[in-house]
Formats: C-alpha cells, structure tokens, sequence
C-alpha cells in the first residue's frame, strides 16, 4: 500500500529589514509580509501538515523579535532547502511562499530571456543591506529543480513581491492602506562578496551547461524556474509591473496572497481549486477591487494541477461575469464576438467559490441576448433558472464563471438537404432538420427565403457507399470536405452526428473568418514581425518559401518548425500581449503556445520563439488529399486577453467516434424571456447606435449580419487594442 505523500512547508515573509550601509539600495520596512506567513502556516497546519518552518523577520525594540537562526536570510533559507532535500521522499509535495521586497540584478540592456519572468530577479532578504546576499532566481531554481530531478518531489513556488523596476524608477504615490514592495531602486548591480559565494555555491550544484555556459555574469543566467517541469511557480507581477500589500479587515497583507488564501479557504480540502483557477481568481479580484494599481499574477510551469497536490485537471476554458443589474437577471460578460461569441450562446454559470471541473453540474445557464459590434470582449445574456434555483442564481455576481455549453453562429449558414428526399422518409427528413436547427444561426435552406442564385453553404448528401457526406459549396459547386467522416446510413444515430458535423464545421468557419475590418483602430501589422524558418539549419527539400507570399509556406512531415514574434522597434507600445492557436486540417482549433490560462507579454527586448513539429492527420476517406494546410494565427493586443474560448476539438476521423449527442438550446424562449422583464432588461449596457440597429445586429434572417454603426467608447475602461497575425504551413509527406 503506498503510503499518503507529505508535504512540506517554508514559509519566508520580511517585515523588517535591517539597516546598514553595505548597499546603496535602501529597503524600507513592510506590513504585512509576516502575517502572510501566519496566516499561510494556519492553512497547512488546518490541513494537517507536520512539516512546516517559517524564516521571518518582525522589528522589534532593539532590532528583530526572531533569533538570528530564524531569521530570511541566504544561509538560512538555504539550510531549510537542503533539509527539505534530504528528509523528504519521493512523491512529497513542498510549498515554498516568499512575501517581501524583490528586485532586479541584471541592466536594462541585458534584459529578461524571452519574457522571462524569473531570471535576472532576486528576492531581498533580511540581511542584505548589511551585505548578506541576495537569493536569485537562478539559485532558487537550482535547488528546486534538485528537488524534483533528485527526489521526485512536486514543488509549488509563490512569490508575493515585485520582480522588475523597469517602468517604475520615479518614485509612485501611493493609495490609502496601499503599499508596494520593491526597495527605493528599481535594480542593484552591486555584487558583493556574500552574492559571488552563494552564487559559486549554486554553479557548483548546477550540472545543466544549458544555464551556466555562455552567460555574461552571474547575475543574468536563466533561471530553471522560468520554464519548469514537475514544478509551479506563481508570482506577483508581471515583469514591469509593482507587486503591493493592502490593509484588507484592518490587517495589510500581500494581495496576491491575500486573495489566493481567501479561494484556498473556501474550497473544501477535497475539492481545492487548480492554479489556473486560482490565478484567474487572484487576477479578477484585483481588477475588480484594485483596477488602480495594474497587477498581473504571472503562472509558470505545471498549470493544470490541483494546488498542492499531485491530480491533474483538465479544465474549459472560462469567461466570467463583469456586471448585473440590480434586481434583474441581467449580466454583462467578459467575452465577445472576438472569442466567437454571438447571439443565442448558452454558458453555465457557476458561483466564485465553486471548484470547476470538467464534468461540473451548473444549476444556472447564461444566453446571450446581445453582442454589440463596438465592444468586442463583452456580451450582455440573461440568466436561466428553474424557480427552486433562484437562490443559487441571486448569488451570481462579478467574478461569477461561465464556461461555453452551446454554440451559437455569428454567420448564419445554410443546410441544404432536398437530395435526401429521394432516401428519406418524412419524418427522418423532419428528424434531420430539428437536430440542425438546434444550433442558432444553422438553418435549412429549404425554410428560409433566398434569391434563387444563392447557393447553402452545405449540403448533406448520400454517396454510393450510402453513407451521408457533408459538402461545401465553394467555386459555383459543391465539392466534398476533406478530412471530415462519411456517416453511414445503417448508424443508428445518423441524424444526430450529421448534426454535430454541421455545427463543427459552421463554428470553425465563425472562428476563423474573424473579419479585421470589423476591428475598431486594429493594431498596425508593421509594427510586428511573425515569421517561421525550419529549427535545424538550411532548408533542403522540406522546407519551401512562397516568393508570392511570405505568410505561406511548405513543409515535409516531421519538419520541426520555428515560429518567432518580435515588436519591431516603430511600435508605439512599450509591450503587448500574444497568444498563438493552430487551425489544423482536422478542423480543431488549439492552443499552441504559451500554456493553459497564460499569455506571453512581449517587448522590443522579448520576443518568443517556440517550435512544433509538422504531422499529417490520418485520412478519413481516400479521396482525402495528401497534402494539409494549418493556420497559424497569433492574437495580439495591448491588454491582458484570454483568447481560450475559440478552441475547439479536432473533428473525429470515424463515425463511430462522433458524438451522438446535441444539446438542445432554448432558442425560442430567448425574445419572449427578454420581454417578460420589461423595458430594464432590455436597455443595453453598451453604447449601441440605435435601437434599430441592435434590432438588425442581432436577427436570425437569412442574410449575413451587417456592421453596427460604431460609437465611441466607454472612457471608464482601458481601451484593449488589438489584432491578430496570420502563417499558412502546407505539410506534404516525406519523398
């Protein structure tokens, strides 16, 4: 039987700083650093953790309150990690939490290593300004990647201080009961006889040559925890950014540990949140409740696990509620039709506290009731509820989670099965028509009026195998779909996976027929540069450039492909926020860098690179090409954005394999829902041209929807500017 894995816990929190003059960077004293250490020591012990050591420094008369054995100090603290290494065992889970000041240790012409958010930044302890050393990024990670290679632990970091100065070098006023940490500079460059021993100590335990070799100085090689395995790493800020401490019930404490205390609290031991989810609830209670100060929690490494434990969550991505009414059922959303949202969508809802996991029973739905042209991240829906959930459902505020259920399609597209007749019984024709038109925005051709010279977008057809084929109506005739499953006629759930595959394939084309000219001041394309080369040298046969167009080009299979973003140096922006996503030949869309829940942060200094490697799809039909065609598109904007609600899964190439399932979606009850609650619920919470046209916007006719009139936006919010970058990859076989 294998034993239940202990967890061990250093919890480092500096108050009081000491003085002295050994630095010309000055700390000054913090608040709240220990009572985030209590406070953290009171939830492990709460879980029944045995192993826990707090390293603190609290001002008392005649200096600090704690013996200097207990005190945040580099010989300290490194004593505790290598006790930690030594005593534990393989499968333990360790919990390593910092709240104090941090800076920076490397010039601003050095940088940080592609967005990194760890090297080149230290923590200050208790000593340093009379000369003890500083624990670095690089050091920390050291003895953590020790503990999971050597011991096979899984470590979770959080580190509640700041990490950059760039940006905040003038001194920054602060807000009542608000207070930032970071010392009176923004970097230290100083490196003292205490920093070049803790620094050759770590060199000496340090095999990989990927971080030690070609470095030049101590101060600035990467640190492993910039991109770890077997390790999560939660920090305060963004690498620009100051992390600060707020006085919450009369007590100050770190926001970032402050807010991630209060989700852990409310989440039963069996049901703890991942940290994915406890980032994102960090991040919207600081926008909510401090949207003065810009702090941005920054998620590193294994992002998909339960916080402190071993089980790995497989999560949908989420949105959440920005606004309601008072006394409606009325909410604002934070998705718009730039994530593919549109008119008729249902998502779940589910209250802030509850832990959300593939699977989750929501008692609340949301429907989308408007999608205003001229906020493309927010949407307005009505909540749905049965009368013994209207409790559950008055509990759904700011911060609240929906995740999609329903599709509903921006584009209205047309089905057009009349050659079935001939096959099909009335009633199995009628039993087809019911399963497409669940999904809003999908209609029959035959049930609408259109000129006569314009063709459905698909057709179902019976081929001679007498399986259903789906078609696209594309150059003036309707040819077959590569890589999507005939269904066979003898498939007792025909009618219902025809169905899916429609839907699938309207959703996808919704998706990635964003148009950029409905994009109000998109960002300059000139200011960015979104390239591609082969990652091994020379390009040989397998790898070709188009001369005629340099967003296309040709790969062999198995070619490993290196993309690269880069801000070009006339972008106006100090930096800007990317995400990249694959619209494969299987019709999925994915996420393919940075993780789960994370955005990479961009500057002129900061590119990313990151390499895939090409793969074909397996047939689903002969006549499938050889050849496929990926897009590659990058999303960019000036704000922090999620982009995570437009994946999709990739088609499945059996019939067998899809699902035989459509959620029914009450699309009729959307208009009549509306007006029972009278002329409140109604008014929009945008700025929309007229009620007119919001009338127009949002029709289900047959016709594609016509562009809303712009109107200028609300000042109250950042303006998120924004875009989206796009590669083409053509993969062939192997010669």
């Amino acid at each position: 039987m294998t034993s239940k894995p202990e967890i061990w816990g250093l919890l480092v929190g500096v108050n009081h700083y000491l003085p002295g003059n050994k630095r010309r960077v000055k700390y000054g004293d913090l608040s709240g650093c220990v009572k985030d250490v209590m406070a953290l020591q009171s939830y492990l012990e709460k879980r029944n953790v045995r192993h826990i050591t707090t390293l603190t420094s609290t001002k008392g008369c005649n200096g600090p309150e704690e013996d200097e054995s207990q005190l945040p100090t580099h010989p300290n603290i490194i004593r505790e990690l290598e006790r930690v290494i030594e005593d534990s065992r393989p499968g333990d889970l360790v919990y390593f939490h910092y709240s104090g000041h941090g800076i920076r240790r490397d010039a601003d012409e050095i940088g940080a290593v592609e967005g990194d958010h760890i090297s080149g930044t230290a923590l200050a302890l208790a000593d340093v300004m009379e000369g003890g050393a500083y624990l670095t990024g690089y050091q920390l990670g050291v003895y953590i990647k020790r503990m999971v290679f050597e011991k096979q632990l899984r470590v979770t970091v959080v580190l509640d201080s700041c990490f950059s100065g760039r940006g905040f070098r003038s001194a920054e006023s602060e807000e009542e009961g608000y207070t930032s940490r970071r010392g009176d500079d923004c970097i230290d460059l100083e490196f003292l006889q205490s920093d070049q021993e803790a620094e050759g100590a770590a060199r000496l335990l340090d095999t990989d040559e990927e971080y030690t070799d070609g470095t030049r100085n101590g101060m600035t090689i990467r640190s492993w925890l910039s991109d770890p395995t077997g390790c999560t790493v939660l920090t305060a800020c963004e690498s620009n950014e100051t992390a600060g401490e707020y006085t919450f019930e009369g007590e100050k404490h770190g926001i970032l540990t402050y807010w991630m205390l209060k989700l852990l609290s409310e989440n039963p031991e069996t049901c703890r949140p991942s940290y994915n989810k406890v980032r994102d609830y960090i991040a919207n209670n600081i926008d909510r409740v401090h949207s003065a100060k810009k702090q941005s929690p920054v998620l590193l490494g294994d992002t998909d696990h339960v916080f402190l434990g071993q089980e790995q969550v497989v999560e949908k991505p989420v949105g959440h509620v920005r606004e309601r009414r008072p006394n409606t059922d009325t909410v604002e959303l934070d998705i718009g039709w730039a994530h593919g949202v549109a008119k008729g969508a249902i998502y779940d809802v589910f209250l802030e506290r509850d832990n959300v996991t593939t699977g989750s029973i929501s008692k609340v739905k949301a429907q989308v009731t408007e999608v205003p042209d001229n906020s493309p991240f927010r949407s307005r829906a009505i909540l749905l509820y049965d009368p013994e959930d209207s409790s559950t459902a008055a509990q759904v505020k700011p911060g609240s989670v929906v995740i999609l259920q329903t599709w509903s399609l921006h584009l209205d597209a047309f089905v057009d099965i009349s050659s079935l007749h001939q096959h099909l019984s009335e009633d199995q024709i009628e039993g087809l028509g019911s399963h497409i038109k669940q999904t809003p925005g999908l209609f029959l051709g035959s049930d609408v009026e259109k000129p006569e010279d314009q063709e459905c977008d698909f057709q179902v057809a019976l081929n001679k195998d007498n399986c259903f084929e789906v078609l696209l109506f594309e150059n003036g005739k309707y040819t077959t779909i590569p890589r999507v499953t005939p269904v066979p006629f003898s498939d007792s759930d025909w009618d219902f996976k025809i169905a899916y595959i429609l839907r699938h394939l309207a959703r996808f084309r919704d998706v990635r027929s964003i148009d950029s000219k409905r994009i109000d001041t998109p960002l300059n394309p000139e200011w960015f540069s979104f390239s591609v080369e082969p990652d091994d040298e020379g390009y040989g046969d397998d790898f070709e450039k188009d001369p005629k167009d340099p967003t296309a080009l040709r790969a062999s299979e198995d070619t490993n492909l290196r993309f690269s973003f880069k801000m070009n140096n006339d972008c106006k922006y100090q930096s800007v926020f990317v995400s990249f996503y694959d619209f494969d030949a299987s019709w999925g869309i994915s996420k393919l860098e940075p993780g789960p829940g994370q955005v990479h942060e961009v500057t002129k200094q900061t590119p990313v690179h990151f390499t895939i490697q090409m793969m074909i799809p397996e047939k689903c039909t002969q006549q499938d090409p050889e050849e496929i065609v990926d897009t590659v598109r990058v999303f960019i904007s000036t704000t922090r954005t999620n982009w995570e609600d437009i994946t999709l899964p990739e088609l499945p190439s059996h019939a067998c394999t899809v699902p035989p399932v459509i959620v029914t979606v009450p699309s009729d009850e959307l208009d009549a829902e509306t007006t029972e609650r009278g002329p409140e619920v109604s008014q929009s919470l945008f700025d929309l041209s007229s009620a007119e046209d919001d009338d127009k916007f949002d029709s289900r006719n047959p016709k594609r929807k016509p562009v809303v009139k712009r109107t200028p936006h609300a000042q109250s919010q950042p303006r998120n500017v924004w875009g989206f970058m796009d590669l083409k990859v053509t993969t062939f076989p192997k010669s």
